[in-house]
């Protein structure tokens, strides 16, 4: 039973690889580096619906539940910024919202909004401005990054392998920078 465990595991490893590269490419409007180009509503549209291709053209069927919930962070973010610049945002009018947050964004009870689409919910945008303010660029950043983070977790891509692990110990007394501090 372990061993079959094992080759399901090594075969899901696989195919989120394959997938998750191609929603990391997806993602690079994102990047923090180098300073990046100005986002308007039409490219987070356009985004918000490439990354909806992908989950539905089988990379959704590969995530982790932890992965999914950080998708569909990024996607809300996406989801609330379009609907500000419409004017079709509930919580901007006047009269007291009549559901939650996360009732509105049909979020699982358990679910934990991050402090970054709560600011992206409580900006305001001027619906005439084509770009998204700078401000909101960040949080949007901030989701994505987070997306990238769990990706990583999921396919162990940022953990030192049983190589690499075994070298450093062999050359951790020799590494020449070790007098460098930041």
């Amino acid at each position: 039973m372990q061993e079959l465990q094992i080759e399901y595991d090594k075969e899901l490893r696989k195919e989120r690889i394959v997938h998750y590269k191609e929603l990391w490419k997806e993602l690079k409007p994102l990047a923090k580096y180098p300073e990046p180009e100005p986002l308007t509503h039409d490219n987070v549209k356009s985004l918000a619906v490439s990354l909806k291709d992908w989950y539905f053209t089988g990379g959704g069927l590969f995530l982790s539940a932890g992965t999914r919930e950080r998708y569909f962070d990024l996607q809300d973010g996406f989801k609330i910024l379009l609907q500000k610049q419409a004017k079709n945002w509930p919580f901007d009018s006047q009269k007291p919202p009549l559901v939650t947050l996360k009732d509105y964004l049909e979020r699982p009870q358990d679910w934990i909004c991050p402090d970054t689409l709560l600011q992206i919910a409580e900006s305001i945008l001027d619906p005439m401005c084509k770009t998204i303010p700078i401000k909101n660029v960040a949080h949007l950043q901030k989701l994505g990054s987070s997306l990238r983070t769990s990706i990583t977790d999921d396919v162990l891509t940022r953990q030192d392998t049983v190589l690499r692990k075994s070298g450093n110990e062999r050359n951790s007394k020799t590494d020449i920078n070790s007098n460098i501090k930041c």
